[in-house]
């Protein structure tokens, strides 16, 4: 790991007390489909229960590490339900998509409905829009962080840096 990330990564544990029961959404920072998500879930995050980071940001291997996982730049959202909770659990794929529709409440919240099919045809669908999305959505031109939504600053936090031990 090269020395920049390693000291952002090291300091990252210090701000757990601000993500304590919140729901990290790691996305790809690089996909115009991703970012538009995020400009969407921040849109309708009226509980504050979303935080974001990019898979690209030193927050993507402390979350995985957290659940034993490698750092990755696999092509799915992930979604870190409830950091420091004991019922934290990390949800990929179509699963991180229904539970962020529930997250944000109604009328997306009733996407949840597709709970009932099996979680290898959801994801079957959602890999083959991860597959084809920098074909059909362009990358960001104007990235999340640097065209912050308005009070979003909070929620972002590949914009913030980590808090100091």
């Amino acid at each position: 790991m090269p020395e920049p990330l390693r000291a952002a990564h090291a300091e990252i544990p210090s701000a757990l007390a601000e993500l304590a029961g919140k729901d990290l959404v790691l996305y790809d920072g690089d996909c115009g489909l991703c970012d538009r998500s995020v400009r969407f879930l921040l849109a309708r995050d009226r509980r504050h229960r979303l935080r974001f980071a990019s898979l690209q940001s030193p927050w993507a291997p402390w979350a995985l590490a957290r659940r034993g996982l490698p750092p990755t730049r696999e092509d799915s959202m992930h979604v870190l339900v409830g950091v420091g909770t004991p019922a934290e659990r990390l949800l990929l794929r179509s699963s991180a998509a229904l539970h962020l529709a529930g997250a944000i409440g109604l009328p997306w919240a009733l996407l949840r409905i597709f709970w009932i099919v099996p979680r290898p045809l959801r994801d079957l669908a959602y890999r083959f829009v991860a597959r084809n999305r920098k074909r059909w959505f362009a990358a960001p031109s104007c990235p999340i962080g640097a065209a912050r939504p308005a009070g979003a600053a909070e929620k972002l936090l590949d914009e913030l840096a980590p808090p100091a031990a």
